[in-house]
Order: C-alpha cells, then sequence, then structure tokens
C-alpha cells in the first residue's frame, strides 16, 4: 500500500470502501520521518499485522472499512 501525506501532513495509507472492487484502507501512523516509519516496520511486522488480525477478528473498524462500511 502506497503512503501518501494528508492535508494536515499525516503519513497514512488511505482507505475508500466502494460496496465492491477494490479496498484501501488509511492508517495514519505518527514518525519523526520515513525512515523511522520503514524501520518500526521492519522491527514490528508481526506486531503490527497482530493488531489488524485482531481488529478484523472483533469486527472493529478495519473489518468495516474493508467491507465499505467506514
Amino acid at each position: 500500500m502506497p503512503l501518501t501525506r494528508t492535508a494536515g501532513g499525516e503519513l497514512g495509507v488511505k482507505a475508500e470502501g466502494n460496496g465492491g472492487g477494490e479496498t484501501h484502507i488509511t492508517m495514519n501512523i505518527n514518525a519523526v520521518d520515513s525512515r523511522s516509519f520503514v524501520e518500526m516496520m521492519r522491527t514490528n511486522r508481526v506486531s503490527v499485522e497482530n493488531i489488524v488480525v485482531e481488529n478484523i477478528m472483533k469486527n472493529g473498524t478495519v473489518r468495516s472499512a474493508i467491507r465499505g462500511l467506514a
């Protein structure tokens, strides 16, 4: 998923659900710079994956975004 900056300067991945086709998920992550974000993702990949999976399993906002309800 490509990272983009919001109008407020936050780094994130945009999520859009349109009821079909491709779904994009926005995750706003505060990091000092892109290098620190990449390093955090490399060293904590399993933890990040587990957080997302847990949210999906509990019908959280990630699952709602995937289903196009967020």
